[in-house]
C-alpha cells in the first residue's frame, strides 16, 4: 500500500522508514525455514510482534504525513491512513491472539475475555484518573456512570480501555 502512494510521499524519510521496517519484517517471515512445530512459530511471531522497530511506526507516519502535506498541501492521504491502521490494528490482534492461545488463561479464549463487565474497566480507569488528577490539581470531578451498568460480552479487555 505504501508503494501505491504518490512518489513524494513514499520518498519521505519517515514513511520510507517505514516501508523499509515492514520490507525487513516480511524478509525475516519469507526466508525462516518451514515452520515445523508450534512452539518455534509462537516464538516468531512474539519477536516479531514485541519488535522495537515497529513501535515508532504510528508516529513517523504521522511526521511524514505532516510534512507531505505542508510541501504538498493537495496530496490527500485519508484512505490510505484509514486503511493502514485498520490493518495494523487486525494483525496486531491475530498475533497476540494467536500467541495467547498457546498459554490458555481462565476465563479467556485467546485475547478476548468471556463475560467482561465494561463497568469494571471503565470504574478502574476512572479511579486512576481521579486519583492522578486530586494529586496534581488537589479535587477531581464526580463520575457518573450511565447506560447499562450489568452489561456483559466478550470482548478485548485492552481495546475497552483505548476506548475509555
Amino acid at each position: 500500500d505504501i508503494l501505491q502512494l504518490p512518489h513524494v510521499a513514499v520518498i519521505n524519510p519517515q514513511i520510507n522508514s517505514i516501508l523499509l521496517t515492514y520490507l525487513e519484517t516480511f524478509d525475516v517471515l519469507h526466508s525462516s525455514q518451514p515452520i515445523e512445530t508450534q512452539v518455534r512459530d509462537t516464538l516468531v511471531l512474539q519477536r516479531l510482534r514485541f519488535e522495537v522497530k515497529h513501535h515508532p511506526g504510528t508516529r513517523l507516519l504521522a511526521e511524514g504525513y505532516r510534512e507531505v502535506r505542508r510541501l504538498y498541501p493537495e496530496i490527500r492521504l485519508d484512505d490510505f491512513l484509514h486503511d493502514h491502521f485498520t490493518t495494523r490494528i487486525a494483525t496486531r490482534i491475530l498475533m497476540d491472539n494467536y500467541v495467547e492461545m498457546r498459554s490458555p488463561k481462565a476465563g479467556y479464549v485467546g485475547v478476548v475475555c468471556q463475560d467482561m463487565r465494561p463497568l469494571s474497566i471503565v470504574q478502574e480507569i476512572a479511579g486512576e484518573l481521579t486519583a492522578l488528577t486530586e494529586s496534581l490539581y488537589g479535587c477531581a470531578p464526580l463520575v457518573e456512570y450511565r447506560g447499562n451498568p450489568d452489561c456483559v460480552l466478550d470482548y478485548i479487555p485492552r481495546h475497552v480501555k483505548y476506548m475509555v
